[in-house]
């Protein structure tokens, strides 16, 4: 899935926030501002934007659970997933 998205997308622009900052204008184009550092978080994750615009809530990877570290990433996975579920609720609450 991911060829066939570029495939049929192109080369997409990298949001603007990851961008690298650590030059001379950076800033003044965009680079690197409001960047959220997940591991600065209690739970090392944030609500931010990493796929292009185009490609937005598109995802790329599924654990398999055959080893120790495929099922220690299914379980992040599955962790961030509520984390989103409750932050997506916490949202529509204060609205």
């Amino acid at each position: 899935m991911p060829l066939t998205d570029l495939r049929k997308s192109g080369h997409l622009p990298i949001p603007r926030h990851l961008r690298d900052g650590h030059y001379a204008g950076s800033k003044e184009l965009g680079n690197a501002q409001e960047y959220k550092y997940p591991h600065a978080y209690p739970e090392k994750w944030v609500d931010q934007q990493y796929l292009p615009d185009k490609l937005k809530g598109a995802s790329y990877f599924t654990a398999n659970e055959t080893g120790k570290y495929e099922r220690a990433l299914a379980i992040t996975q599955e962790n961030i997933k509520k984390l989103k579920e409750q932050k997506a609720l916490s949202d529509k609450a204060s609205k």
